[in-house]
């Protein structure tokens, strides 16, 4: 009887816990690294950009140079890695060929928060 309890609690955490990083690995694959951009890029101008590969849900620029984009879908995150990498960025300063790469490629195990 208090096992049963201790036992559903168990499995019910077990899940929640499936679900917790099924969600991160779902999110992670919506997620592209862009690389070689201008130091005067802004998120606007980068968003602008990457709305060619699908629906832009999110867009940061972490430091000079590298972007990161977070599309709608996995399957729009993989069309701009096709359609954008290799890509002209046209900037105020000229213009710059940028990589786009799925997040993924930089992601280490993922055990540090748990």
């Amino acid at each position: 009887r208090v096992e049963l309890k201790g036992g559903a609690g168990k499995a019910g955490s077990s899940s929640r816990h499936h679900q917790d990083q099924h969600h991160h690995y779902l999110r992670a694959n919506t997620r592209v690294v862009v690389t070689g951009l201008p130091h005067s890029c802004s998120w606007q101008d980068l968003k602008d950009h990457m709305r060619e590969g699908g629906d832009v849900m999110f867009v940061d620029v972490e430091r000079p140079g590298v972007g990161i984009v977070r599309y709608g879908s996995y399957a729009d995150a993989q069309a701009a890695v096709k359609l954008l990498d290799g890509s002209i960025f046209a900037d105020c300063l000229g213009d710059v060929q940028i990589r786009v790469r799925p997040e993924e490629a930089d992601l280490g195990g993922g055990s540090a928060r748990s």
